[in-house]
């Protein structure tokens, strides 16, 4: 790790996660790490995700559609029965928000329970945020590790489970250490995670720290400078990526998503032929054959510019792409080698995945917003002796991370400051100044809003005297909530998220789960691929077969036809800004129609891929006795 991040002894130890020693996936063979959740506690293996700021955990019902339900819920990683917990404390059906970028979509009911971690101390977190879904573009649950709050509306919020752990005294910081393991390296090399530090026997140490991105949706931005591999027969070294990019490492996915050139290189120097079916790059058996003769690595040189300034270089040998996928994924039936690589549409999707991760070691270190890369080190007896180091927090006035949540207030990041003990008299004196001028813009906004919003109230007002709406038009409009700037601890801006119309109470799932007899087959889901069908009212809770019933987060309603299915809001942890907040503002004064005011003026739903109705289920205990004649899937 960078020089910069302290390793000095601390009374606060990181918590080192056992791996599960089982290796899942459908896409790939991944190691996985153990987590119990809820009273009593329900075992579950999940993957490390910084994306995601919620635990997400696969539901029963994402595994009742197939022939042989126990070999799926294995399959999957087990899975959580919120109805079983007594400690289950529900909050609302939401839609994810990570990974939309790259077309990975659904629901989960949210709520709060217990987690415990599989460390040495089986580290038990009350009140963590968990999300239960059953969408299968997610096939096994994550571990989120991202510490942002989660948003359910402008008076509600979720904190993260690292806050929790830095909360308890569980963890000396905010931060983590983590490599996806390699399970072709000797017999098997476990992946790694640490919470708190790191694992420096695990990586070649560089002093290479990358700041993060400005993207609020992606913290680990790199800069891919260039790709190179060895031509055949020669020593020359042949370019795979035509110019630089920059590009998000994700744990949460499994491939590397670079532009169409660069695919199209990777194909010219490999033999890779592009299945537009199941959009994967299939490896046939004889091809499959050439290529681990060939035995060529891949060498990923990334830095924190395009071109020059600090680097370092990923090598991954072919093996670390020698990837076997199989049903349901993509929709193959059968299991079939493939090279794991992903034509991006576009920038946003420019991703390394898992696969990266085999070879890289990552340390996040949250409070600094900083993080590194480094190549992994394979030594016969790798992991028998680790060396744990400690990232001590920084102190307040230098934190210029995250500083997570306190009484369900999301306060904004607090900038780094200057290391320089003393300041000058005119320093000084610049900051006073500021500190009046900021004050007085605060005070002249809120001013000019209060204004502003009585004008309005007063034209409102005009209008139903001369138009006389019906009472539930009033009522949705007065349901608006108009976001205010406020000042949190310490004097920090705090921007509450603003709520929008229809905001409504969601059931407790558990309340109506269909009974351990009844057997549900899935049938037609709404658009986004993870709304269940109103066909389906006797298996689940009214609030997520009613149009008019279910809220996302921010209040936005869930449609079940695709033309009439909004954007949805996400369960995130991002926060508004001044500039949305305003434009907000105009398009509920301005852009919305009088006979319907309660409907936004918003841009057509993106396009998203469809979801198969089978990847949508309503089952809820654990049952080997089901067969489905119509399942497409088979775990026998």
């Amino acid at each position: 790790m960078a020089t910069a991040i302290a390793k000095v002894s601390c009374s606060v130890q990181p918590l080192v996660i056992t791996p599960s020693e089982t290796w899942d996936g459908l896409d790939g063979t991944w190691s996985s790490f153990n987590l119990s959740i809820g009273v009593p506690a329900q075992d579950v293996r999940l993957l490390p995700s910084w994306q995601s700021f919620q635990t997400l955990v696969v539901a029963p019902e994402g595994c009742s559609a197939y022939s042989n339900y126990n070999d799926c819920v294995n399959s999957r990683g087990q899975v959580f029965n919120l109805s079983q917990s007594s400690n289950w404390s529900y909050v609302g059906l939401f839609e994810f928000g990570i990974e939309q970028d790259l077309n990975l979509v659904g629901n989960a009911y949210y709520g709060y329970d217990s987690i415990i971690l599989d460390d040495s101390n089986r580290t038990t977190v009350d009140g963590a945020t968990v999300g239960a879904f059953a969408v299968s573009d997610f096939w096994l649950g994550s571990l989120g590790l991202n510490p942002k709050p989660t948003n359910w509306s402008d008076t509600s919020h979720g904190v993260s489970l690292m806050t929790k752990l830095k909360g308890q005294d569980a963890i000396p910081s905010i931060s983590f250490g983590y490599t996806a393991g390699a399970p072709y390296r000797f017999s098997g090399v476990e992946g790694s995670l640490t919470l708190g530090g790191y694992d420096q026997s695990r990586f070649e140490v560089n002093n290479i720290e990358f700041d993060f991105a400005s993207d609020p949706g992606k913290d680990t931005i790199v800069a891919i400078q260039s790709i190179t591999t060895q031509a055949v027969n020669s020593s020359s070294s042949v370019e795979l990526l035509p110019a630089p990019i920059y590009a998000s490492i994700d744990s949460t996915v499994s491939q590397i998503w670079l532009p169409l050139d660069a695919c199209q290189a990777f194909e010219r120097e490999f033999g890779l032929t592009y299945d537009s079916t199941y959009n994967l790059y299939i490896v046939n058996s004889s091809l499959h054959t050439s290529l681990l003769a060939r035995n060529a690595s891949v060498n990923f040189t990334i830095g924190t510019t395009a071109s020059g300034l600090q680097t370092t270089t990923i090598t991954l040998p072919y093996a670390a792409f020698d990837m076997t996928a199989q049903s349901p994924y993509q929709g193959l039936a059968d299991r079939s080698n493939y090279f794991p690589l992903r034509r991006a549409a576009n920038s946003s999707q420019y991703t390394l995945g898992r696969t990266f991760m085999q070879e890289a070691y990552i340390t996040v270190d949250y409070e600094r917003a900083k993080f590194n890369v480094s190549q992994c080190i394979w030594p016969q007896d790798v992991g028998d002796v680790p060396m744990i180091i400690i990232i001590e927090p920084p102190p307040p006035s230098q934190n210029s991370g995250y500083s997570g949540a306190s009484s369900g207030t999301i306060v904004s990041a607090i900038a780094g400051t200057s290391s320089k003990a003393d300041l000058s008299g005119g320093a000084i004196g610049g900051i006073v100044a500021g500190s009046v001028i900021g004050v007085l813009a605060v005070i002249g906004l809120a001013t000019w809003l209060v204004r502003r919003d009585k004008k309005m109230k007063a034209r409102l007002a005009e209008k139903e005297k001369g138009d006389a709406p019906s009472s539930s038009s009033s009522s949705s409009r007065d349901s608006i909530s108009h976001t205010t700037i406020g000042v949190g601890e310490k004097g920090t801006a705090v921007f509450p998220k603003a709520e929008l119309e229809g905001s409504t109470v969601l059931e407790d799932p558990k309340l109506s789960l269909r009974p351990a007899s009844s057997i549900a087959s899935p049938t037609t889901l709404g658009y986004g691929g993870s709304t269940w069908s109103s066909t389906q009212a006797d298996a689940v809770s009214p609030a997520l077969v009613s149009p008019g019933a279910a809220s996302e987060a921010g209040g936005l309603e869930i449609f079940e036809m695709p033309g009439d299915m909004p954007e949805l809001a996400q369960a995130d942890g991002r926060t508004i800004t001044e500039k949305e907040m305003m434009r907000r503002r105009e398009e509920v004064y301005n852009g919305v129609d009088p006979s319907s005011p309660s409907t936004p003026v918003t841009a057509e739903p993106s396009e998203r891929r469809a979801v198969q109705p089978e990847e949508v289920v309503l089952r809820n205990e654990l049952r080997d006795d089901v067969s489905e004649p119509n399942s497409r899937f088979s775990f026998e």
